[in-house]
């Protein structure tokens, strides 16, 4: 009787960790340390955060409109506030955009959480300036308040 008793107890302590386990999945792949708030995720983590279109992003004396076109051709707009130099440095303290540092500067990788990574993808975030697309990296590009750039998923 004893056996038996410990074998049901042995299969409810499986099940109970199987359940608990179950609980603590992660389904939308959020960085454990990020915060949800009203739907989009906002990182305190080393990852970009996922604004909504017309969000407001960081504070300071320049005000940069940045359009995002995702590979669906879907616009979203953001206002960046920031009292940086260059778009690099503007776009990483509003954490809409994270990369790598390489030769020409930072590499855009993921911009609003999207990713276009060349090397996994062959895609990458062309940088455009009011439609024309920027003859320097984020980095070499220095902002004024009123400018308007865009970010926009392009694939081989």
């Amino acid at each position: 009787m004893n056996k038996k008793l410990l074998a049901i107890l042995c299969c409810l302590l499986s099940i109970l960790c199987i359940f608990c386990g179950c609980m603590q999945e992660n389904p939308q792949n959020i960085n454990m340390t990020d915060t949800v708030s009203d739907g989009n995720v906002v990182s305190d983590g080393d990852t970009a955060a996922v604004f909504a279109d017309g969000d407001i992003l960081g504070e300071g004396a320049i005000a940069l409109t940045i359009k995002v076109v995702d590979a669906d051709a879907t616009e979203s707009t953001f206002t960046v506030k920031t009292d940086a130099d260059n778009l690099a440095d503007a776009l990483l303290d509003a954490k809409l955009v994270e990369g790598d540092d390489g030769a020409y500067g930072l590499y855009i990788k993921f911009v609003n959480g999207i990713r276009a990574d060349y090397d996994l993808d062959k895609a990458y975030w062309s940088l455009q300036q009011n439609g024309e697309l920027l003859m320097t990296g984020a980095n070499d590009t220095p902002i004024a308040d009123g400018e308007h750039y865009e970010l926009v998923y392009t694939a081989d």
